[in-house]
């Protein structure tokens, strides 16, 4: 029969491995986070820079060379 010892031990080892766990997921999530947000920025920040720079040419006339 299990004492309520090695049962109270049992529960303390479960804790630590679920505690563990979660710890890895919040580093993972957190990088992952960054990770999106970062490219998200990027695709935002070329996208805003070509139509500036297609807004700025449509309003200089075209002069030859």
């Amino acid at each position: 029969m299990t004492t309520s010892a090695e049962l109270q031990r049992e529960a303390e080892f479960a804790r630590a491995g679920l505690s563990s766990t979660l710890d890895e997921l919040r580093h993972s999530m957190t990088r992952t986070a960054i990770t999106s947000g970062a490219t998200a920025l990027a695709k935002e920040s070329s996208a805003t820079l070509a139509r500036a720079a297609v807004r700025g040419r449509a309003t200089i006339p075209w002069q030859p060379c």
